[in-house]
């Protein structure tokens, strides 16, 4: 099914017209020199949030990255962020290996263990039916841990973060 919008309203488009628009797009994406490989994630959002001592977070639904919230001046430290396809790809990727739906919705990737200053992680996830946040709160300040579940997470999320933070 598809369709076209505009400010005057919506209209349906036939199956010749919805093919025409699947050439156009891959003839584009071919010219910008983007492989379909690089394209192979559904429609998915995410969100990120990070860090200790002036939490960061990303919300690819809105494009908002936080640089830290607690700054004396937060809007200064808030941008909106657009992705590459490559980007998005590359956190899907990511995302797709953790299998979060495996993970409880509050989780501690080190056996429990805490440290002071501790480290603050919320991972969520929207994606064909998808929708699992884990929150990992006031764990040890380390993103390496001997819980092989844990690692999983721990780089997962320290992807995620190089990647925005690139």
């Amino acid at each position: 099914q598809g369709y076209a919008r505009s400010y005057k309203g919506q209209a349906d488009l036939t199956q010749e017209q919805i093919n025409k628009l699947k050439e156009i797009i891959i003839w584009a994406k071919e010219e910008a020199g983007i492989s379909s490989e690089n394209t192979a994630y559904p429609d998915y959002s995410f969100s990120l949030t990070w860090n200790t001592y002036g939490i960061s977070s990303y919300d690819s639904s809105t494009g908002i990255l936080i640089k830290t919230n607690d700054a004396t001046n937060p809007e200064e430290y808030k941008t909106t962020l657009k992705l590459s396809t490559e980007q998005y790809s590359a956190i899907w990727q990511l995302i797709e290996k953790l299998d979060i739906e495996d993970y409880p919705d509050e989780y501690n990737p080190h056996n429990n263990g805490v440290s002071t200053p501790y480290m603050t992680l919320i991972l969520s996830v929207k994606a064909d039916g998808l929708d699992k946040t884990v929150t990992v709160k006031e764990t040890v300040l380390s993103y390496e841990t001997s819980n092989a579940k844990g690692q999983k997470f721990l780089d997962v999320c320290k992807g995620i973060r190089d990647i925005l933070t690139a």
